[in-house]
């Protein structure tokens, strides 16, 4: 995913392991990142959205149009909005900085 924020770990932990000899290891694990957490959150809004009559409208609309999908659509708007949202938290970072 070269060139594309990915914000950072969305929720990153550690995992503590023992390797059966009575030592044990923390691990870091960094889970999803902040990007694909916001992609999940807008997929899941836009799909949310079908159950409404101007996006079910929306849907035959697109249907009609066979070079891209339902699917693809929303995929595609929902890695748009998770830039969006990584690149206004960017923006905000920075104009904080001299606070």
């Amino acid at each position: 995913m070269t060139g594309i924020n990915q914000g950072g770990p969305a929720f990153p932990s550690a995992q503590v392991e023992a390797d059966g000899q009575g030592n044990f290891h923390s691990i870091h694990i960094e889970g999803m990142t902040l990007h694909q957490y916001y992609a999940r959150g807008a997929m899941e809004t836009l799909i949310g959205g079908i159950f409404n009559a101007e996006a079910a409208k929306a849907i035959t609309e697109m249907e009609e149009n066979e070079d891209i999908s339902f699917f693809d659509q929303v995929a595609a708007g929902s890695l748009k909005m998770a830039d969006a949202m990584i690149a206004a938290y960017k923006k905000r970072e920075e104009e904080n900085e001299g606070d």
